[in-house]
């Protein structure tokens, strides 16, 4: 029988992202406030997955206690420290997100069965890496509110009311919307970013953020003018908006803690 075990770990730094070669505008360019001079800091949350066979005699995969020793050792030489200056990895190479996951699943895989790691910087920014034979899964989060009325134009007034009950109502209801982008490729060679966080932002909030923030969206996007603005639909037409200028993945739609929606383009 083969299993997985997710252990999750933390550990604080500080870096700064930036090309030698560039100006201090050009990096700001680049790299936005992360390039500041004098560098900045996380509160790192990450989680390795480990795969294998239960162990006949203990019947783990692997005691705890000992994938957090391995877990530590590797996480010690990053913890309160300035990357760019305190870990020989990071001399000469831009202490990305990426950069980061890409350094601790190479040296927690020379110990470990591991399967995937998964790195989150800040709130709003992750990376998913299972080495160097698939891509990296870089995803950024965002929230909007919005209202809609759940109304299909196939139902009867009857029928809309019985089917979506007080989501029915005639003025509309809101959400605080989250959504998770998630790109697929390779980090870039010598940014070490698999894309700019500001490309990304700025292309969701062209596409998404500006038009669907504070609107209704039955009355003032064009596709529910012909679509019940479910979630499921939302999720769709965004994926659509987003796909011409995203190397996407994966969306991922919280409508309420309870309910998430997601799309791969199928």
């Amino acid at each position: 029988m083969i299993v997985r075990l997710e252990r999750t770990f933390f550990f604080e730094a500080a870096h700064r992202l930036a090309l030698d070669y560039l100006t201090d505008r050009e990096n700001e360019s680049l790299f936005g406030r992360k390039a500041g001079r004098y560098g900045h800091g996380h509160n790192y949350e990450g989680s390795i997955t480990i795969r294998g066979p239960i162990d006949p005699r203990t019947e783990f995969l692997m005691n705890i206690a000992d994938l957090d020793e391995i877990i530590r050792s590797v996480i010690h030489p990053l913890d309160h420290k300035y990357l760019n200056l305190d870990v020989e990895y990071f001399r000469g190479r831009n202490p990305t997100c990426e950069a980061v996951a890409e350094y601790l699943f190479a040296e927690l895989s020379q110990r470990l069965p591991a399967e995937k790691l998964l790195l989150r910087e800040d709130p709003s920014t992750s990376v998913e890496y299972q080495g160097e034979e698939t891509p990296m899964y870089l995803t950024r989060s965002f929230t909007f509110s919005a209202a809609h009325r759940l109304q299909s134009g196939a139902l009867s007034e009857e029928e809309n009311t019985a089917i979506f009950g007080k989501c029915n109502n005639p003025f509309g209801h809101g959400h605080n919307y989250e959504l998770e982008v998630t790109l697929q490729g390779r980090p870039d060679g010598t940014t070490g970013l698999l894309a700019p966080l500001g490309s990304i932002d700025a292309v969701v909030r062209r596409e998404v953020l500006e038009p669907m923030d504070c609107r209704h969206l039955n009355e003032e996007i064009a596709e529910f003018r012909v679509l019940n603005p479910t979630s499921e639909n939302l999720v769709v037409v965004i994926w659509n908006r987003l796909a011409p200028h995203l190397p996407l993945h994966r969306l991922r739609l919280w409508e309420t803690r309870k309910s998430c929606f997601e799309y791969r383009g199928e």
